[in-house]
């Protein structure tokens, strides 16, 4: 079923995919794979609060998973939370720094958070201090 969703997500039939990777959670409720693809679909159609609690799901059986943490990053990111993000970010770097896209994916932002002023000073300060710390 997983292989076959995946299949579906890939010919851009979300709709079909999901319903095969909520087979698959009712199949095995501890399924943190399908958790996190649902999660994926569900960003990739900016449904994100609902993704937001499936890439939760899957943190909670597979926690600090490099892939799953990433993807729910770039979910935030993409969703406006752009702090939380980033912090996520920073705290995937901390345990992963091999993810070099982790580095480009924060300094991007943080760059563009800047630039168009979207965080506060207490914000950037945190990060900055955070970040600085890793490196």
């Amino acid at each position: 079923l997983f292989n076959k969703a995946i299949e579906l997500d890939k010919k851009n039939d979300k709709s079909g995919a999901l319903a095969l990777l909520k087979s698959c959670i009712d199949l095995n409720p501890n399924d943190a794979d399908a958790h996190g693809a649902i999660a994926n679909i569900l960003a990739d159609m900016r449904i994100y609060e609902t993704s937001f609690i499936a890439f939760s799901q899957a943190l909670k059986l597979l926690p600090n998973d490099p892939y799953i943490t990433r993807n729910f990053c770039i979910a935030l990111i993409e969703a406006g939370y752009l702090y939380n993000g980033l912090l996520k970010a920073i705290d995937l770097y901390q345990v992963f720094p091999m993810l070099g896209d982790i580095r480009i994916l924060f300094e991007k932002n943080f760059e563009q958070a800047l630039k168009h002023k979207i965080l506060d000073e207490k914000q950037i300060l945190e990060l900055k201090e955070k970040w600085n710390s890793l490196n």
